[in-house]
């Protein structure tokens, strides 16, 4: 019994596989205009920075220290 619903499911899983349709999507953006689509976005994101007060190097300068615990070097 336990062999013919294993048949049943692959032969079902077969059909639905083979009878959905795939197609291709349409690029949304053009390869021309993603240079200029980027700098714009990167100047928005300074601006905002700016204005908020923050500096871009906000998270480039950790004073972080590692925990010593029984075995610094694990991880």
């Amino acid at each position: 019994m336990g062999v013919l619903k294993f048949w049943f499911c692959l032969v079902l899983l077969l059909v639905v596989v083979s009878s959905s349709d795939s197609r291709l999507l349409p690029p949304t953006l053009p390869v021309k205009g993603n240079d200029e689509l980027i700098e714009q976005a990167k100047e928005i994101i300074r601006a905002r920075m700016q204005r908020d007060g923050m500096s871009a190097s906000l998270y480039a300068v950790s004073d972080r220290y590692s925990p010593g615990g029984p075995d610094p070097h694990h991880h």
